[in-house]
């Protein structure tokens, strides 16, 4: 028996060992190119991003039925009779237009929307109202009032992206 198992763990080594040897002989035909662009922050970017990106804050309300609610039968109507719930979550201002493509999970079933800028030397709050959803993709789209302040990303052709590509 002792002599089987030696047999049965040398070859999962040797099947590496020439596995090893045919990685480097194939290397060795074709070199890897070694120009790569090292990127060594994303700072720039996001700074010059960061007015167009948005907080968007939700409130949601849910009315309590009394009859269905022991709290409200037993304490005499003491507990408000509406329930609310906030999330918080982010987006991006689309165009100048006041259109802000977040996620639909953020803003589903609110009761109110606002929509944050964040500037180093203020900040402002206004109210959206949700234009289209796609739940499927997990889209929203909000309208806020147009404002010749707003600053929209840019986007890139995705058609000229490869596998590998740095994207943010």
């Amino acid at each position: 028996m002792l002599i089987s198992r030696t047999k049965k763990t040398r070859l999962p080594s040797l099947t590496f060992f020439y596995a090893i040897c045919c990685t480097i002989s194939t290397l060795a035909i074709f070199p890897l190119k070694t120009e790569a662009v090292q990127i060594h922050s994303f700072a720039d970017v996001a700074e010059s991003a960061m007015k167009g990106v948005v907080n968007i804050r939700t409130k949601t309300y849910v009315k309590r039925d009394p009859s269905l609610d022991l709290y409200q039968f037993f304490m005499d109507g003491m507990i408000p009779k509406r329930k609310g719930s906030s999330s918080l979550g982010s987006g991006l201002v689309y165009n100048k237009n006041g259109i802000i493509v977040t996620n639909y999970h953020v803003i589903q079933n609110a009761s109110e929307i606002d929509v944050y800028f964040s500037n180093r030397s203020t900040k402002k709050t206004v109210k959206a109202k949700v234009i289209g959803v796609d739940t499927k993709t997990d889209l929203a789209i909000l309208k806020i009032p147009p404002n010749s302040n707003l600053m929209p990303l840019n986007f890139a052709n995705s058609d000229n992206l490869r596998i590998g590509d740095v994207v943010l």
